[in-house]
């Protein structure tokens, strides 16, 4: 289960930044994920729950926005909402395709009281 490593992650590098306000503690973290960044959200909100206790982040509220996959063909120069790393263009049926976005994870904002 690497989402567990990925909540201690997310963890360690919400303190480093916070660690610069002293005194101060998070009161809301969003991330960004997409859908085919091959997190399975469920596993990462339980692992989540397990590594914030006993840390500044333990009654932090965690939100976490879906990033629909979205791919340029390059052969055509269309984008679209692509369904998996499998997708081929709806105009003109290539595969090469570049994913936009829909891989990534990131720590978008951290909120403090």
């Amino acid at each position: 289960m690497h989402e567990l490593s990925i909540a201690e992650n997310i963890v360690k590098l919400t303190e480093e930044k916070i660690s610069q306000y002293p005194g101060k503690k998070p009161v809301k973290v969003i991330l960004e994920i997409g859908l085919l960044s091959g997190i399975d959200f469920d596993a990462l909100d339980f692992a989540m729950q397990s590594v914030v206790k006993n840390t500044a982040m333990e009654n932090t509220d965690i939100e976490i926005i879906r990033i629909e996959p979205l791919a340029k063909c390059r052969s055509c120069g269309n984008n679209f909402k692509a369904v998996d790393y499998l997708a081929s263009c709806p105009k003109c049926s290539s595969l090469d395709i570049e994913f936009l976005q829909g891989r990534e994870l990131l720590l978008r904002s951290i909120e403090l009281e």
